[in-house]
């Protein structure tokens, strides 16, 4: 896939054997991005145990890869009782405002749809215009009353979420 900038990466789901990577990948966000990712601040310590946490349990991460170093990444937490997917992004400062973000959500929502995910959510907060912007690109809506920034979107088709470009 080529970025807007002409960069070219590779999005796909990780495997096991590849969280060390992902765990890389999260220790060189910068602070805002990984409060903005855990939803406060999060020392190395901190995400080195949420990857311990991930390999414990069926692994869906969906990530954008450039030369094979994962510059972005989408965590799906799927609960198969409830029939929804809980979404989690982060993208490397440098690579923001790219195109990352799009690859990795119509890829996200490829992949919820194959786990049989019902409906989709994500946190999309006001100070990321970005995600915003992207999340109604893709049907996402605001639940209750949009303060939180959480959106949730239905999951009954892949065709509108294939139509996007």
């Amino acid at each position: 896939m080529i970025l807007s900038d002409d960069t070219s990466i590779s999005v796909r789901r990780l495997a096991h054997g590849e969280i060390e990577d992902y765990r890389d990948h999260l220790t060189r966000l910068d602070e805002a991005s990984r409060a903005a990712r855990f939803s406060g601040p999060s020392d190395d310590k901190f995400i080195q145990a949420h990857c311990l946490r991930l390999v414990a349990g069926p692994l869906s991460i969906v990530a954008a890869l450039n030369r094979e170093t994962i510059r972005g990444a989408c965590e799906i937490e799927f609960d198969p009782d409830t029939g929804i997917a809980n979404l989690a992004f982060s993208v490397e400062n440098a690579w923001q405002g790219r195109g990352i973000g799009l690859h990795l959500l119509k890829e996200s929502l490829i992949t919820c749809f194959g786990l049989g995910a019902e409906q989709v959510t994500m946190i999309a907060p006001a100070s990321n215009g970005r995600m915003q912007r992207l999340a109604k690109r893709f049907g996402f809506e605001p639940d209750g009353s949009g303060k939180s920034g959480l959106v949730s979107k239905r999951l009954d088709s892949l065709a509108p979420v294939m139509a996007v470009a």
